[in-house]
């Protein structure tokens, strides 16, 4: 969807949110359960609807859902009509923020300054940083694959101390500078306690008929609040929203905290695509949104050639075709599947738990069919896999260099 078609909303805590993981509160061992962060899409994809119902003056207590015995994939999360959204995403200030890519890595040159926990500050601490490079073909449960290796030192050893950048958000610059091939400054990157701090409560049932509370040991739980400090907020955008929704607080997640809401006018902008050169070997399918891929990290209707001969140093490969786009995946840098369920207010039940492809995943691929300019303008910014209508798999596009072990 283009930056003219949809309205931005950003959401601000009044105190704090809670957005429960997908495990149950008699987990065995678990006495704490924390929350998503950013909120589930599906949840932020409610709330708007809910502000939009009450707006047309829907009365809940009478509205009657539709249902569907098989439900298809795309709205298992609940109808979305018109409603198309992209995002969520966190907000500094006035900049967006985006899920690092997982190929990042990065460790401290020196001690973090100042005390733990504090509120964003652009004195964040200095980073080494390298991108993960793609290895030689190895033999694994796969097949022969060539797999994401550590950066080497120059004597020829890997560098020691380094990690994936797991959780970590990047500015627009930081970014675009990740898409042309390079690594980001200290300054682009922002850890979670950078952004938000996590409060731990103690609930204590309640009985509703009689609106006491019930001091029962069964009835006792314990949850993981996200308090954003007051310079962080969520963006979300917006298609197909009726013209006179005007914004205005909503609850959003569990407990019913609320929301404010403010209409931003700049939109929701991702950052240029880049400008390939003869140092380019091919393209780098980086997600920013989590990917419903039918519980696989293949991309959508990616095909496996037949596997290689132990001995004859070939790496498999996978071929697919997006929007035209003839791609040949060679690697992939994929994180710990994403855990997503929820509650469906509207049918009073909770909605069926989904393991999703988290942000920040990447694809290394080749492109058969056309020039890498051609492939990346067409691939640039669109969505992949199912759930589009809730911001599902929304890609932008790396290079992939030479340096970045680009020997087939």
């Amino acid at each position: 969807m283009s930056t003219n078609d949809y309205t931005t909303w950003r959401l601000h805590a009044l105190d704090t949110w809670f957005f429960r993981e997908t495990r149950p509160f008699d987990t065995i061992g678990s006495p704490e359960l924390s929350s998503h962060f950013p909120p589930p899409a599906p949840t932020v994809a409610g709330a708007i609807k809910t502000l939009v119902g009450e707006q047309a003056g829907i009365d809940w207590r009478e509205f009657k859902p539709k249902t569907a015995q098989d439900e298809p994939r795309d709205e298992r999360y609940g109808r979305l009509g018109d409603l198309h959204l992209r995002g969520p995403f966190l907000c500094l200030d006035d900049r967006l923020l985006f899920p690092a890519p997982l190929f990042l890595l990065a460790k401290k040159k020196k001690p973090e300054a100042g005390e733990a926990g504090a509120p964003a500050t652009d004195k964040n601490p200095e980073l080494s940083l390298h991108r993960l490079r793609i290895g030689k073909p190895v033999e694994t449960h796969l097949g022969i694959v060539r797999l994401p290796e550590l950066p080497k030192s120059e004597n020829g050893d890997e560098d020691k101390g380094y990690k994936p950048m797991e959780n970590a958000w990047l500015t627009a610059t930081g970014l675009k500078k990740v898409l042309d091939g390079n690594v980001p400054n200290s300054q682009d990157i922002f850890m979670p306690d950078q952004l938000y701090a996590a409060e731990s409560r103690l609930g204590i049932g309640r009985d509703n008929r009689t609106k006491t509370v019930r001091a029962d040991d069964a009835l006792l739980y314990q949850t993981r609040h996200i308090r954003p400090y007051d310079n962080v907020s969520l963006v979300v955008g917006i298609e197909g929203l009726p013209p006179d929704i005007q914004p205005s607080p909503v609850r959003l997640g569990g407990e019913g905290r609320l929301a404010l809401i403010e209409a931003v006018p700049d939109g929701l902008n991702l950052p240029e695509k880049p400008s390939p050169d003869g140092e380019t070997h091919g393209l780098i399918l980086i997600l920013l949104t989590p990917a419903d891929l039918d519980n696989a990290w293949r991309l959508p209707n990616s095909k496996s050639e037949a596997p290689a001969e132990r001995d004859s140093g070939k790496a498999k490969l996978w071929r697919c075709e997006i929007d035209g786009v003839k791609l040949v995946v060679h690697s992939a840098v994929i994180g710990k599947p994403l855990r997503e369920g929820g509650w469906h207010m509207a049918e009073g039940k909770p909605r069926r738990v989904e393991s999703l492809v988290p942000a920040g995943s990447a694809w290394y691929c080749t492109v058969e069919n056309m020039d890498l300019k051609a492939a990346i303008g067409k691939l640039h910014g669109i969505q992949v896999g199912d759930g589009e209508k809730l911001g599902r798999g929304l890609i932008v596009v790396g290079l992939w260099q030479r340096k970045e072990g680009a020997e087939i």
